[in-house]
């Protein structure tokens, strides 16, 4: 596999914090794979990150994304 550019690097960071929901709605909606890009992107630690990001992002209903900082304050 090949060095991605930073440019594809900062893609999947900004399709990471965008929107945060569900796995399969990152690879597939937002990131555009099909189902053969499941098992790949799982592997490589996908779900781990996505489940990390959900639990530190809380989306709120107005679908502003709300950081919590370790000491319980919002950014």
């Amino acid at each position: 596999m090949t060095k991605p550019t930073v440019e594809q690097v900062a893609w999947v960071f900004e399709q990471l914090i965008k929107d945060i929901g569900t796995f399969r709605y990152l690879i597939y909606d937002k990131m555009g794979f099909d189902s053969d890009a499941y098992g790949v992107l799982y592997e490589a630690g996908g779900m781990a990150i996505n489940n990390a990001l959900d639990e530190i992002y809380h989306v709120e209903e107005n679908k502003k994304i709300n950081i919590v900082t370790e000491d319980g304050g919002n950014k």
